[in-house]
């Protein structure tokens, strides 16, 4: 039997309340689609390769950028919309050499989700989410203004975030300082709460810095997280960029389980205190990976992590940032591969079977990967974990 080339996605997107989302705007495309022209950073350089892509990203996704269609045909990302019951599809979608594929999902006043999903076996492949809703808020005249924003979550007393931009400090994407009003959109979650863990983005495969991003060697448990989107109040477009002397400082609250001493701090052994810090990473939106950054971009020279400070109802942990995506607290985990094998009662092998492992001793989800022609499907687990599939 010949190896099919093409596939069809499609899927649902309604909130958390199951109600259909109609209008969100689905993007489907090969992971690093943008990485392979976006510009890399210059020496000396406060902003990553995450910036850089993702500012790229924007730039092509933008709703009013001239040439929008030519320059997404370009990187070969193709786009469609919800309709009134939340569905979307993708037809013949052309099977990449590594089968994977990233679906992207945006709609304002919502996180954006994105999931890494492989294709195999000639089989369709369904991607259905649940979009979080973004606390929205205005700020008037921001180039003479400072942002400052304190976002309470949903789902439990410990999604809350801080956030705090100087004046003149945001950037269009010609890097000239933003004029006028804006929106700010945060959705911050708990990962210790398993409503809020579906919504993390893409995948927890990571990078440090100098490791390839494509490769993304590491897998994160995730401490605390939190989407921050700035867009113009009038035209729409996505501002992802601060003046690298001027950046943001951000600050998430713990979760229940570190606030009580329940989970120690894996570098000293005991409950975490005020002074601890914390590893602190960015989402690339066009490779579905995470980096680590620098949380303290005031010392180049040094890869500061963030840090865990006292606030007035608990510990929370606080960075700066110069881009925004989400933004995310994490420990690296020693991790192993699940390989899976799955056939029908007659003991044949099943193609095109979607496969998802859920950590359940730890706050991290495989991405979804798909049975190949002889039925196997390999996924990442975290070594030494309980997790289910």
């Amino acid at each position: 039997t010949p190896t099919a080339t093409t596939a069809n996605v499609s899927g649902f997107i309604k909130d958390r309340s199951d109600i259909p989302i109609s209008g969100a705007a689905v993007y489907i495309q090969e992971p690093g689609a943008v990485a392979r022209i976006a510009p890399l950073p210059r020496a000396g350089s406060k902003y990553s390769r995450t910036a850089m892509i993702n500012a790229a990203r924007a730039e092509i996704l933008a709703p009013n950028a001239p040439n929008r269609a030519a320059r997404m045909a370009r990187v070969a990302i193709d786009s469609t919309t919800t309709d009134a019951t939340g569905f979307f599809s993708f037809t013949a979608v052309t099977i990449p050499t590594d089968g994977k594929v990233l679906v992207s999902v945006e709609k304002d006043g919502y996180a954006s989700y994105q999931e890494l999903v492989t294709l195999g076996g000639g089989a369709n492949a369904s991607v259905d989410a649940a979009l979080a809703e973004a606390a929205v808020t205005s700020a008037a005249g921001v180039e003479s203004n400072p942002v400052t924003i304190a976002v309470n979550g949903t789902s439990s007393a410990n999604a809350k975030m801080d956030l705090s931009i100087p004046a003149g400090s945001i950037l269009d994407a010609s890097g000239n300082p933003v004029t006028g009003d804006v929106k700010v959109e945060v959705a911050v979650a708990d990962p210790s709460i398993d409503a809020d863990r579906s919504v993390f983005p893409g995948s927890f495969a990571a990078a440090t810095p100098g490791q390839d991003l494509n490769e993304a060697p590491e897998t994160l448990e995730s401490v605390a997280f939190a989407e921050i989107t700035i867009r113009d109040a009038v035209t729409g477009e996505e501002y992802t960029t601060l003046d690298e002397t001027a950046p943001a400082t951000v600050k998430f609250k713990l979760p229940q389980d570190i606030q009580d001493g329940t989970t120690l701090n894996p570098d000293t052994g005991v409950a975490y205190v005020a002074g601890d810090t914390i590893p602190w990473w960015s989402y690339n939106e066009d490779l579905g990976v995470w980096e680590q950054e620098d949380a303290d971009p005031a010392t180049p020279a040094v890869l500061d992590d963030a840090t865990v400070v006292n606030g007035a109802d608990g510990l929370y942990v606080e960075a700066k940032v110069v881009h925004f995506t989400w933004w995310n607290g994490d420990y690296p985990l020693t991790r192993a591969y699940l390989n899976i094998h799955v056939v029908n009662d007659a003991g044949q092998p099943v193609p095109g079977v979607q496969v998802r492992a859920e950590g359940v001793s730890y706050n991290t989800n495989a991405r979804v990967v798909v049975t190949d022609k002889n039925g196997d499907a390999k996924g990442i687990v975290v070594k030494g974990s309980t997790a289910t599939n």
